[in-house]
């Protein structure tokens, strides 16, 4: 009789592991699934953006045929076209096509080429509407070659620049980031709290909240 209260008490113990087990699996299915829904809230958005681009340049090229259509000369109609080609190539090469060409070299880690091509972007494009995260990618270029200085550089001005942009609460984040590595505590926190009380729903003060509890 003894044994067998053992024996059931070991597996009762057993079942309740178990079951301790996969909640926990299961908070952390449900924490995966809320940051996936997250990133691809946030890649909808950048799809988005594009988009809206591409629908102005688009915009812009119909004006132009039907200007070509009611063209008295054929001078006028020639002139005409050579803009909507112009419109074209700039709809399709630049800026998106470069915006892209410098993500995919920050995907490669071709850090100093992704660089150059943001800022070349950001010469010819400063008021498009992928100019803060060309300029914020800049910054997580540097930041991921350890040049944390001119990362805070480049977030700062995200912020400066593009007060009202998707990227901001990321930028004072990575600022934050950026001044820890440099050992610099006390901007850190200060920054942190920004990111906390200025964007207190956003991705990116979840992040600083669980950073914070360091300082205490």
């Amino acid at each position: 009789m003894k044994n067998y209260l053992l024996i059931t008490l070991k597996y009762s113990i057993l079942i309740l592991f178990c079951l301790f087990l996969t909640s926990c699996i299961s908070l952390k299915s449900a924490q995966t699934l809320d940051q996936e829904i997250k990133t691809i809230r946030q890649e909808l958005q950048q799809t988005n953006k594009e988009l809206d681009i591409i629908k102005q340049d688009q915009k812009k090229l119909e004006e132009i045929i039907n200007e070509i259509k009611q063209a008295d000369s054929a001078e006028s109609k020639q002139l005409l076209k050579k803009e909507a080609i112009a419109v074209k190539k700039t709809a399709y090469t630049e800026p998106i096509l470069l915006y892209k060409e410098g993500r995919a070299s920050l995907i490669e880690e071709k850090y100093d080429t992704a660089i150059q091509i943001f800022t070349e972007f950001l010469k010819k494009y400063p008021h498009n509407d992928l100019a803060d995260n060309a300029l914020y990618w800049t910054g997580e270029c540097y930041y991921a070659v350890a040049d944390f200085e001119q990362a805070i550089t480049a977030f700062k001005e995200v912020v400066e620049k593009y007060p009202r942009g998707m990227k901001v609460p990321d930028a004072l984040l990575k600022t934050a980031y950026s001044y820890l590595s440099l050992k610099d505590t006390n901007r850190a926190h200060q920054y942190l709290k920004l990111v906390v009380e200025k964007h207190p729903f956003s991705e990116a003060s979840e992040k600083a909240q669980v950073k914070l509890k360091t300082f205490q």
